[in-house]
């Protein structure tokens, strides 16, 4: 689409032409249905330019969610430690833990889901 809206733009405003050539490039330039046609491929453009922005949106809405997860397992890793050098028991922590995760996980994945209704 974009390659051939360039093509055309190109084509209708060639700077060395005849003047009857030139003049003849822009009666079709002005004809209505060549402007039809122009309006029809800029809105294919702004289209398919939306449909990649919610793709980029919903990627970006997966790679947080693994960055949720791995970081969740980076704080459980980090228990083990809490317990030997600081003796606070795992059992609680580890509750603490997946209680503010889940929580924050909540509230993260309603405010998206309001955000990004297509998701």
């Amino acid at each position: 689409v974009m390659r051939n809206d360039l093509y055309l733009e190109n084509l209708f405003f060639a700077p060395h032409v005849p003047i009857e050539t030139h003049n003849l490039l822009s009666y079709v330039y002005k004809t209505n249905s060549f402007q039809h046609h122009k309006e029809a491929t800029r809105l294919k453009i702004s289209y398919m330019t939306a449909e990649n922005d919610s793709k980029k949106s919903r990627n970006g809405v997966l790679l947080n969610i693994l960055l949720y997860i791995v970081s969740l397992i980076g704080a459980i890793g980090t228990l083990d430690t809490l317990e030997c050098r600081l003796n606070i028991p795992f059992k609680y922590s580890f509750s603490a833990v997946i209680l503010f995760f889940s929580v924050f996980g909540i509230i993260w994945g309603i405010t998206e889901w309001r955000q990004n209704k297509r998701f």
